[in-house]
């Protein structure tokens, strides 16, 4: 799904695994540091989780409270591909009870190849399981997955590989967009805020981008 993200970022000079450890405001705009290396910016965004957020924001920022105080949810979720074909006359569903709580045909997109299933744990799950191995998780799901295949009819399928990925701050529960801080040079962006789904990360990012490009807009017209 990052593929769209990656051909925009061609151009960029992108720093990878590189941990930052604090931002400061400076007269200048932001100081971001990352142990050694430390950028200067006017602006910043912060397109991280709500408490990854919080923990970077000065505690007499006025987003540091918004961050703070939207709680976010674990997710374990674990790739399937299977030697054969399964069946079900359906490629997503959600479930609404048990240790799974969606899992979706991921072969079924577009341009896609192969026999991959996707599940989702539910939180409840995923929270009781947190510290699991991902060796654990996937045992555990795949138990889950055959049980509910056999239930909708089908064989229990021949898993060739499986992979697990651990979601610390998976899901976020704002229901309305913070207030972003523009004038200030700071904003938030994310998929845990405006709703916390994917529509929220979209809406977040395009009401972060207005609220900075107004600043600076605002700020060339004083200038002129």
């Amino acid at each position: 799904m990052n593929a769209p993200l990656a051909a925009m970022a061609a151009a960029l000079d992108v720093q990878l695994s590189v941990p930052v450890t604090a931002i400061e405001a400076t007269a200048q705009g932001w100081q971001v540091r990352a142990g050694e290396p430390i950028w200067q910016a006017r602006q910043l965004v912060l397109a991280i989780p709500a408490p990854q957020a919080a923990a970077l924001i000065p505690v007499a920022h006025p987003m540091q409270a918004a961050a703070e105080n939207i709680p976010m949810s674990p997710c374990w979720a674990v790739m399937l591909s299977s030697e054969h074909a399964i069946n079900l006359p359906f490629a997503g569903a959600f479930m609404n009870d048990g240790a799974i709580s969606w899992l979706a045909h991921n072969s079924s997109k577009p341009d896609r190849t192969g026999q991959h299933w996707l599940l989702h744990a539910s939180v409840a799950w995923s929270q009781a399981h947190l510290e699991d191995s991902a060796d654990e998780v996937i045992a555990l799901l795949i138990q889950e997955f055959n049980r509910l295949l056999a239930r909708w009819g089908q064989a229990e399928p021949h898993w060739q590989h499986a992979g697990a990925h651990r979601w610390r701050f998976a899901q976020g529960s704002s229901t309305q967009a913070v207030v972003q801080s523009a004038e200030t040079g700071l904003v938030l962006a994310g998929d845990w805020l405006a709703g916390g789904r994917i529509e929220g990360a979209y809406l977040s990012g395009i009401d972060a981008a207005n609220a900075l490009l107004a600043v600076t807009a605002g700020q060339q017209s004083n200038q002129s």
